[in-house]
């Protein structure tokens, strides 16, 4: 599609207008009119000039529609008529053509509203007129070609949505669009329409990738599914006789991982699946429906064929496809309500799930049980059941995504119980299921609200405190509480015509203590969830409540303020301000005191600002103190937060002067801090003479005041009440701060309340007139024109500056002044006394453009400007001063950002964008991009000009000049230069184009070893782009013609031709690199095909320069003689890695020698190992990834050569790439009988190394190498004897101290959990018979991995148990359970194992009552004390596992010594035990008694609940044992006094809530016990008596 047009002959706006208003008055009326009378001549010049007009690329939006409307007018009214000539002109020209292919190129510039417009013109064309040149077939393959084109990113959406046209309007038939897959050679003609069809959806399934196109492809595939006249069934598996068509193709993107599973679900699932129930029952079977609900699974965990079945799943149980049913079986069933068919799933079977380790199978298995298509439809009993159980598990996960999804499934499950039981309560009283349906709904709700409570306790992980508080608001929300407003429900539950039949108190007194205690929580999240939750409930109860929770949130005022100030925490600060806020609102209806002229919330807002006063004085005065003692953050976020819940309403005048100057006094205290060029280091000297003040300290204290102060300014902003005069007075001190400040973070906080500032202001004027922006705008010009000296090379915080102030332009004409304005300054040239290049105005222009193009709220405006942006960026580049052509490329880098839609260009990654940019949109790109190439003036220019280039989609009109320009480059002087130059001609130039050029380059570039590096490198690029394009192309899509696909399959053998004849460069070269170049290059050519490393064939030249003697490559005869000669370069060690690799790799082409030489090799890789240790332990890491297609003969080989390298003297790091390769060669399975023997052998020279110097590395290595060794010993002929057995003691025992002892061991904890995943089943049963203590620590110190921080040792570790566990208990081998679920199945397994076991009890007991930190000399009041004391740290240390909840470890080991069966404590243990309980009931009832507690009080702390636990539990586990018949140090009676005292004091002084419940549980139980047993004893007694 070209045409030319002048601007001055292109037709305007509205001209195109008249023209599709007065269109027929062009349209000849004679029948017999002719192609060459005056009045068809005159239309087809009229649709010329229009058409010309529609192709521009620069038009405005409503240019264009008014150039669409005009041309789609003229070819509907040509269409309308009878007149042959007139449909010829749409056929003879190639109109149609033409505007087909404009729609393709454009439509994504075009409105919607045209687009389709123009797609209906074509439609309604071709159907109306005849004509010879219509051919079907040609149109179905040009847009066949796009859907295969992976470049054509903008044009696939297009092409799919008239693909899906044509074919609903009969342009195209099904045999059309099929037509392109059946081209090419004889024998594939004859290919069924099915797979035909098959292969066309499998290319449309993938172009789901690209972009906005799901839903346009769903339509597609919708309508050739209809439209297939006769679908050929195809053999299924797992039972079934037939599969859908649409299977395999969805199977094979899918395993490809080419597609989103989430994707496919939202588009293609729907629109598959509804066709009919049978094909979609076939698509789970063939996908492992039965294996994905049992214990075992087809497929490996996260696989792609995994996650589509699990996406299925949901899909169709959100269509109504699926159900849950208390049956169990999965089948088909009839449901007669709803006259449909669906298929049902066991609620067992998804319990399985709920388990599972993959995040994907969990949510899947919750998602089965909660979604419905029928929301009224009512639970299984057993799914209640389930949720109980399993919930635990979901409230933990790591994933932020995973979260989210659980969130939004909570949510309906909330929605679905609402619904549910609103139905249930209609029908309770004529059916039993929907009575008993609406009491376990209830009971639910009550035990689900009890559970997110218990979730709070301040032990637990941060995943377990925000998924409570997310379930807890979606709870709130749902409106089973009454006392939430319904302005705050969700939409589902204000909208929703089903409302609860019944009513539950959410916060109850002891949740609300809960939600106050973690408002300082270090998470913002977390205290903002949790603050939510308050504030639903807040100014709800009557004035009585009111006034208690008034009291209850200042007496946790009081405390927080106090912690805030002792540390000056910036999380604690903002608690305190959440605290505020909810005071706040909850004095909203408080009725006026009538002795005072303020309002109770006024008083609120009041006490702040005056404490913000005196806190300022106090900074103004001595900044040294200010910091240690009187942080200001805090205020200033509680007054905005405060001022924040009423926006204009609050009346302002009384306080407004007063935070004004406020904001003025901090700025003058802050300013020579934050403007300081280095603030990191800078201190007041008053501080300096502090001690306990560091910089940190005064940098942090200033720049959170900064930041504070600025976001309350934007506050005060909001309000409509403020006067004019501090509006303006905030702006300026806003603007002062930007042009100062130097600190990162305190400059870009500022800016976003700069952009307020020029929005409040920008209908401003000053006495004179003139609008403040333009005020403004004058003085930021004037500060970059007098180089104003900024030490930051964003130039701080000018160009915030000017996004503002143009953000805040109505007009839109201030931004052309601007860019006028910092053209003009960035092109003034540098003098040359400069010698302070960062206060150079024209850095500080650019940078300025950057932060425009950047900004996205001006991305419209800023388009057009994005050439001149360019074109100043590539002369930028040549500048002599260091500082303008780094703001240059920093602005280049910027234009590519806006251009692909990334936030960072990478300018080494070798793939392209998968945006590309039209160079016909931005027609000056090109050319400026081949200037920077060409330039020789600078190389600064050449890595984004290249960037750049790779992303373009060039015309082929200039693509030769282009591949011309980057060939050049490849024989530049700089090796970075021609690697990147290379890397970019191969993805623009893999064609045979490219070949010849490189055939040529290595023909005539025999002198220049630049030359010649650059293209072999281009030939290495391009074959590995040629294997690639082959395997997403031909492979993929075989029977598609060679014009569809990407390259023909001759290109990569031609050149592995040219390499091969070109072979007399390794020869004659005398350059290393080049030689080095050559190999790689014939290596990539030849890997995966018939040339695998024949590397350098025979030379038949004759010609005198190039000949050679007639001979094969040996790479072990060169590899001999590079060792003999001296290295004299860096390119010599190049060449000996690629020549080892060589000789390694070649291996199984001369099997000859590998059986009767291999000690030569070994002694080569020595010699290797000790010439040049860094190119040998390349080589292993090089050959280790080719490990799996080794020959095993050359496994062997290579192993013996690690086990030698061990057994020598290089360098460490060499034996820690030996280790690493035996290591990795180790999991195959198949090679392990036959290579035992010297895995033994090399782990024992591995240890003996390990005696001597060795580091860390080595040494975790060691340890895995030992698990290997161990899997040897057991699975080898030879009888086990006791040697072995303590060989595996040794090894046992180091990996136990690794996990338990942590820095202290030789060995780390990441490297035992490897060591443990290596195990074989059978050498964990040889641990468990020959050393049953040796496997209980190894049971312990799995478990330990269970609850270790990091989730992928975690994960690890289930995989160990699953391992564990199957060799211990089961034949089979079992499922890999989530973490912690695996936990609880570790611990029930060595429960049954160890019952009777006295190590195992004391091991319990330490571990639940941590009695080893207990002493003669550490009291109880001690200890307590200890935990009790504040942190205050200005940056508070984390704990060194997150993960763990302690108070769950000390109740889950505690019920271990619960269980009957379970050996008694030895006394020893068992007197301690006492001694600590009574210990702690006594301090606990002492503290609880002499200091009251509440909201952030001192049983809130992590340590003091965790104490107070072991302490209750201590007493539990006492008093079960008396009642077995064990004689205590203690009275029974006596710890039953102390509970039931403790539970008094502590239920008077409001001690912590989930402390009160295990206290009068276990009180309760004692009493209930006691009580059975004295009845008991009453009843033997009377019977006694009576007889």
């Amino acid at each position: 599609m070209q045409a030319s047009s002048n601007d001055e002959d292109l037709l305007d706006e509205e001209r195109l207008k008249w023209i599709s208003r007065h269109c027929k008055g062009f349209i000849p009326q004679r029948p017999d009119v002719q192609a060459h009378d005056e009045e068809t001549k005159t239309l087809r010049s009229i649709i010329h000039q229009v058409f010309c007009a529609s192709i521009q690329h620069g038009l405005s939006a409503t240019h264009r529609v008014a150039a669409w409307n005009a041309i789609c007018a003229l070819v509907d009214q040509c269409s309308y008529t009878q007149c042959g000539a007139l449909h010829q002109l749409l056929w003879d020209d190639g109109l149609w053509h033409k505007l087909f292919h404009l729609y393709l190129e454009q439509s994504h510039l075009a409105r919607p509203k045209s687009a389709k417009q123009l797609l209906a013109t074509l439609s309604s064309s071709w159907l109306k007129t005849a004509s010879e040149l219509k051919d079907g077939k040609t149109v179905a393959a040009d847009l066949v070609v796009i859907f295969v084109d992976t470049t054509e990113i903008r044009k696939t959406k297009a092409s799919i949505q008239a693909s899906t046209h044509f074919l609903s309007k009969g342009v195209l038939a099904i045999d059309d669009m099929l037509a392109p897959t059946l081209t090419g050679q004889d024998e594939r003609s004859t290919r069924r329409t099915s797979d035909s069809l098959q292969e066309l959806l499998s290319v449309l399934f993938r172009c789901i990738r690209r972009g906005d196109v799901g839903s346009a492809t769903g339509q597609l595939v919708t309508v050739l599914l209809d439209r297939d006249p006769s679908p050929s069934p195809i053999p299924g598996a797992s039972g079934m006789d037939l599969m859908p068509i649409w299977v395999p193709p969805l199977a094979e993107i899918c395993r490809s991982g080419q597609v989103e599973v989430a994707d496919l679900r939202l588009h293609i699932f729907p629109v598959l699946f509804k066709r009919s129930l049978l094909d979609y029952l076939g698509f789970l079977q063939a996908f492992g429906l039965y294996y994905c609900f049992s214990d075992r699974s087809p497929h490996s965990d996260d696989s792609p064929s995994e996650h589509l079945l699990y996406a299925a799943l949901q899909s169709g149980k959100e269509l109504g496809l699926l159900y849950e049913t208390d049956d169990d079986e999965i089948s088909p069933k009839e449901d007669s309500t709803t006259d449909s068919t669906h298929v049902a799933i066991p609620v067992r079977f998804i319990g399985r799930m709920l388990r599972n380790r993959s995040g994907h199978a969990r949510l899947t298995g919750l998602s089965l049980l909660i979604t419905s298509h029928s929301a009224t439809r009512p639970f299984p009993a057993k799914t209640f059941r389930l949720l109980k159980r399993y919930l635990h598990i979901f409230m933990g996960d790591t994933d932020a995504n995973f979260r989210g999804e659980l969130f939004s499934l909570m949510q309906r499950l909330m929605d679905r119980l609402r619904a549910v039981s609103a139905a249930a309560q209609r029908q309770a009283h004529i059916s039993i299921d929907a009575a008993t349906t609406l009491a376990q709904s209830r009971d639910f709700l009550q035990w689900h609200l009890r559970y997110l409570s218990s979730e709070l306790r301040p032990t637990t992980s941060y995943q377990h405190h925000i998924c409570a508080l997310k379930t807890l608001l979606v709870v709130a929300r749902s409106g089973l509480d009454d006392a939430v407003p319904g302005c705050c429900l969700s939409k589902t539950a204000a909208a929703g015509e089903a409302k609860w039949p019944f009513h539950l108190s959410i916060l109850t007194p002891e949740l609300r203590r809960m939600l106050l205690d973690i408002l300082l929580d270090p998470f913002d999240d977390v205290r903002q969830t949790s603050s939510a939750i308050l504030g639903l409930f807040t100014g709800t109860g009557d004035d009585d409540q009111r006034h208690e929770a008034c009291a209850v949130l200042a007496d946790a005022i009081g405390r927080a303020e106090s912690m805030m100030l002792a540390s000056g925490r910036a999380d604690q600060a903002d608690g305190v301000a959440h605290l505020y806020a909810l005071l706040y609102r909850e004095r909203l209806n408080t009725p006026r005191l009538s002795d005072l002229d303020q309002s109770p919330r006024q008083i609120v807002v009041a006490q702040l600002v005056e404490n913000l006063e005196r806190l300022v004085g106090v900074a103004k005065s001595d900044l040294a103190i200010a910091t240690s003692k009187y942080p200001l953050h805090g205020l200033l976020t509680s007054l905005r937060y405060v001022l924040s819940q009423d926006g204009s309403s609050y009346d302002l005048e009384t306080i407004s002067q007063r935070l004004t100057d406020c904001l003025h006094e901090l700025w003058k205290i802050v300013r020579p801090v934050l403007c300081n060029d280095a603030p990191e280091g800078y201190a007041p000297v008053p501080a300096e003479e502090m001690t306990d003040v560091s910089t940190k300290d005064t940098l942090s204290y200033c720049w959170r005041a900064l930041k504070e102060s600025s976001l309350l300014a934007g506050c005060l902003l909001n309000y409509s009440t403020i006067s004019t005069e501090h509006i303006v007075s905030l702006s300026n001190l806003c603007f002062t701060q930007l042009a100062e400040l130097r600190h990162r973070g305190a400059f870009s906080t500022v800016a976003q309340t700069w952009i307020s500032c020029c929005l409040r202001c920008r209908d401003m004027k000053t006495q004179g007139g003139v609008s403040m922006t333009e005020v403004w705008y004058n003085k930021a010009l004037s500060i970059l024109e007098d180089g104003l000296i900024i030490n930051t090379r964003r130039s701080a915080g000018l160009p915030s500056l000017m996004c503002g102030l143009l953000i805040s332009d109505r007009s839109k004409s201030l931004l052309a002044r601007v860019f006028e304005d910092l053209t003009t300054i960035a092109r003034l040239p540098v003098a040359a006394t400069i010698t302070q290049e960062s206060s150079l105005p024209q850095a500080h222009a650019m940078n300025c453009m950057k932060d425009i193009l950047k900004s996205t709220r001006l991305g419209e405006e800023s388009e057009r400007y994005i050439p001149h942006c360019v074109r100043l960026a590539a002369d930028s580049l040549r500048s002599e001063a260091w500082a303008v052509r780094n703001c240059g490329l920093m602005l280049f880098r910027a234009v590519i950002d806006r251009l692909l839609g990334t936030s960072e260009v990478h300018l080494d990654q070798d793939q392209p964008s998968s945006i590309r940019i039209s160079a016909q949109q931005y027609p000056e790109l090109l050319d400026i991009v081949l200037d920077l190439i060409q330039s020789s003036d600078t190389k600064e220019g050449i890595f984004p000009a290249l960037q750049l280039l790779q992303s373009m989609h060039c015309p082929a009109v200039r693509r030769d000049e282009i591949e011309a320009a980057v060939f050049t480059l490849t024989a530049s002087t700089s090796w970075h230069i021609r690697e990147k130059a290379a890397r970019v001609y191969a993805s623009i130039a893999a064609n045979a184009t490219s070949l010849n050029r490189i055939e040529t380059a290595l023909a005539t570039a025999r002198y220049s070893h630049n030359a010649l590096h650059g293209a072999l490198l281009c030939a290495k690029h391009v074959a590995a782009r040629l294997r690639l394009a082959q395997r997403n192309s031909a492979d993929r899509f075989p029977c598609m013609p060679e014009r569809i696909q990407s390259t023909k399959p001759t290109h990569l053998p031609r050149l592995a031709e040219i390499l091969a004849n070109c072979s007399w460069l390794y020869y004659k070269s005398t350059c290393p690199v080049v030689k080095a170049a050559y190999i790689d290059a014939t290596e990539e050519c030849g890997r995966n095909s018939s040339l695998t490393y024949a590397i350098l064939p025979e030379v038949t030249s004759t010609d005198n320069d190039t000949a050679i003697p007639q001979r094969c490559f040996d790479a072990r005869s060169e590899l001999r003689q590079l060792l003999r000669q001296q290295a004299t370069s860096v390119g010599d060690g190049v060449l000996l890695l690629n020549v080892s690799r060589a000789t390694i790799l070649s291996l199984p082409l001369n099997p000859q020698l590998v059986v009767e030489g291999p000690e030569q090799i070994v002694e080569l890789i020595l010699q290797l190992a000790h010439r040049d240790a860094d190119a040998c332990s390349s080589l292993l890491r090089r050959v280790a990834l080719d490990g799996v297609t080794l020959e095993k003969a050359t496994q062997r080989i290579l192993i013996k050569a690690c086990a030698s390298i061990l057994g020598s003297d290089p360098k460490m790091s060499l034996k820690c790439e030996a280790l690493r390769f035996l290591l990795r060669l180790s999991e195959r399975r198949s090679l392990f009988d036959d290579i035992s023997p010297l895995f033994l052998k090399a782990n024992a020279s591995a240890s003996d190394t390990l005696q001597g110097e060795a580091n860390q590395t080595y040494a975790d290595q060691c340890l895995e190498l030992g698990a290997v060794a161990l899997t040897s010993w057991t699975r080898g002929d030879e009888e086990i004897g006791s040697n072995i057995t303590r060989k595996a003691e040794l090894w046992a025992s180091s990996c136990c101290r690794a996990i338990q002892q942590g820095e202290s061991s030789v060995y780390s904890r990441e490297a035992a959990a490897s060591a443990l995943n290596r195990v074989h089943p059978a050498s964990w049963s040889l641990l468990e018979r020959r050393s049953p203590s040796c496997f209980m620590q190894l049971c312990l110190a799995v478990y330990d991995l269970l609850i270790d921080d990091d989730e992928d040792t975690r994960s690890l570790a289930a995989t160990i148990t699953a391992v564990l566990l199957t060799a211990v208990l089961s034949p089979r081998q079992a499922v890999v359970l989530e973490p912690g679920e695996s936990k609880f199945s570790l611990l029930r397994f060595m429960l049954a194992r160890w019952s009777n076991d006295k190590q195992f009890a004391a091991e319990a007991c330490a571990r639940a009552f941590d009695l080893g930190v207990v002493g003669e000399s550490n009291s109880m009041d001690e200890i307590l004390e200890k935990a009790v004391d504040v942190d205050t740290a200005l940056f508070a240390e984390e704990k060194q596992n997150l993960y763990i909840d302690e108070t769950t470890e000390v109740k889950t080991w505690g019920e271990i010594l619960l269980r009957p069966h379970v050996v008694p404590l030895p006394q020893i243990l068992l007197n301690r035990l006492a001694r600590r309980t009574m210990s702690g009931l006594e301090s606990l009832l002492r503290r609880s008694a002499e200091e009251a507690d509440g909201a952030l009080g001192w049983s809130t702390k992590p340590g003091v609940f965790t104490i107070g636990l072991q302490v209750v539990y201590g007493a539990e586990v006492l008093l079960h044992l008396a009642e077995r018949g064990r004689r205590l140090p203690v009275r029974p009676s006596s710890i039953r006094l102390q509970m039931g005292q403790l539970a008094a004091t502590a239920t008077t002084n409001g001690v912590n809530e989930l402390w009160l419940r295990e206290i009068r549980r276990v009180l309760n139980d004692a009493v209930l016990r006691q009580f059975k047993r004295t009845a008991q004893l009453a009843y033997v007694v009377s019977e006694a008596t009576r007889i």
